[in-house]
């Protein structure tokens, strides 16, 4: 084996270690349930963190694929470095699971991230989301049509607000009035164009969302 070769496979090595012993993974936390099956997130706890967190939306054509979470934790080592926890949310996936569908899932997420703030050591008003395509049309689904929960509901997760503090969003569809109905490409799409406007994020701009990032192109 050449030196090259030998202080290459040594630095991966030493990072990889390095990664695990300042991050905090809990994988699997389940959110609810859907048809028998489990909602989950991974969480990632930076041991500098600063209280404040990112809920990421794993979704793309609202397909919300699986990964192992030292994978993810390479591709949002900026954040982690920054001190932000985060969560990687996943969602009931097309194409079993429609947009409406992947709306309610994603917003328990945040309820259940708020109901358990303490246990993961982030403050409940320093939430934000992000997410690219399907996954920014869910985020700023999030920050621009939450709720503060029902008091009323059995469901003590349903109790917990959904709104977040911030939101980042990387080329998402804003209006679905035009696409909903069969669709061989994003499968996600075919649900009754009657509820099209209800996950459409365009009809939900108010005075009082939280600051928007959404970023198109190069």
């Amino acid at each position: 084996m050449s030196r090259v070769r030998c202080l290459t496979i040594t630095c991966a090595l030493w990072l990889a270690s390095t990664l695990a012993a300042e991050v905090v993974i809990t994988p699997d936390v389940v959110y609810g349930h859907k048809d028998g099956m489990a909602l989950v997130y991974d969480v990632f706890q930076p041991v500098d963190a600063n209280g404040a967190s990112v809920l990421f939306m794993v979704s793309g054509g609202w397909y919300s694929g699986w990964a192992p979470p030292e994978r993810r934790q390479r591709q949002f080592a900026y954040l982690l470095d920054a001190g932000f926890t985060l969560f990687t949310v996943q969602h009931g996936s097309a194409p079993r699971f429609k947009v409406p569908d992947a709306v309610a899932d994603v917003r328990r997420a945040v309820r259940h991230v708020r109901m358990n703030a303490e246990r993961f050591g982030v403050d409940p008003e320093r939430l934000g989301v992000m997410g690219g395509s399907a996954g920014g049309h869910l985020a700023l689904m999030l920050g621009l049509a939450s709720d503060g929960g029902d008091a009323e509901a059995e469901d003590p997760v349903l109790q917990v607000g959904n709104r977040v503090q911030a939101v980042v969003a990387y080329f998402p569809p804003v209006d679905l009035s035009n696409s909903a109905g069969p669709n061989d490409r994003f499968p996600a799409l075919d649900f009754d164009p009657a509820l099209a406007a209800d996950v459409s994020p365009i009809n939900f701009v108010s005075e009082d969302d939280p600051p928007v990032l959404m970023v198109h192109g190069d």
